[in-house]
């Protein structure tokens, strides 16, 4: 039978953390109380086992861990913003683009601007991967092949490569694709290994393999800072949504 996980780490942070810095909410109720209460009953590695809230997960309210007025107040209390807005000349240029028929598109993308005869990555990077991200779907919309019945393989290469050159201004930034293993989930998940002793030592175990993970550029043999991770699939409301 299953039997709840253990999450010690979790369970240390939650002993280890004051009173004074929890998050307390209007009604009384502690918020890392009540995930840590909820870790303790999990028989899979849930988002909350890792102080993670997601507030349109129903496992919230099906398991009594907060009310829906609990999961607005916490929606309303941190709501989150572009601590760096997209600057005006970047902005105006995108808008340009927001035509009616596939011809003003073309039309658009075939004229030459000023700085694509003075180009330089640092400064005009932005501007040229927004005209190609738009010609690439242009020539995808008129192929038809969003009409066609795909796999999940097809929407990494054909919708979300947009990702993979969003980065290429910042040399110490790198895309890696094809179900890579987080480094970050594996050293989580090892954090308590020890050598063998009076027992042999534990297997080590896998990170979370994503479909890309936003990683910085480090030597195979360095330990890399992750920033984030992407799951792509067929359909929008599916398990493989609620899991990822």
């Amino acid at each position: 039978p299953l039997v709840p996980q253990k999450h010690r780490a979790l369970e240390e942070n939650c002993q280890n953390l004051l009173a004074e810095d929890k998050w307390v909410l209007r009604g009384g109720k502690v918020v890392e109380d009540s995930l840590d209460e909820f870790s303790k009953k999990c028989l899979i590695d849930h988002p909350a086992c890792s102080m993670i809230i997601y507030t349109e997960d129903d496992t919230y309210l099906n398991n009594n861990v907060f009310t829906k007025e609990e999961l607005r107040e916490i929606t309303e209390e941190t709501p989150l913003s572009f601590t760096t807005p997209i600057p005006g000349p970047l902005a105006d240029y995108m808008n340009k683009f927001d035509q009616n028929n596939i011809a003003n598109l073309r039309a658009m993308l075939i004229e030459t601007l000023a700085w694509e005869k003075e180009y330089n990555i640092q400064r005009y990077h932005d501007f040229d991967w927004v005209k190609l991200t738009v010609f690439l779907y242009v020539r995808l919309y008129e192929s038809g092949e969003l009409l066609k019945e795909q796999l999940e393989t097809w929407y990494d290469r054909k919708i979300w490569c947009l990702i993979d050159s969003a980065f290429d201004d910042i040399p110490s930034l790198q895309i890696i694709r094809g179900e890579s293993e987080s480094m970050a989930s594996k050293l989580r998940k090892n954090n308590k290994r020890t050598i063998g002793s009076v027992a042999p030592i534990l297997r080590m175990k896998n990170g979370r393999k994503c479909d890309f993970d936003v990683r910085e550029t480090k030597a195979l043999h360095e330990e890399a800072s992750e920033f984030g991770v992407g799951e792509s699939g067929r359909y929008s409301n599916d398990t493989k949504t609620l899991l990822e």
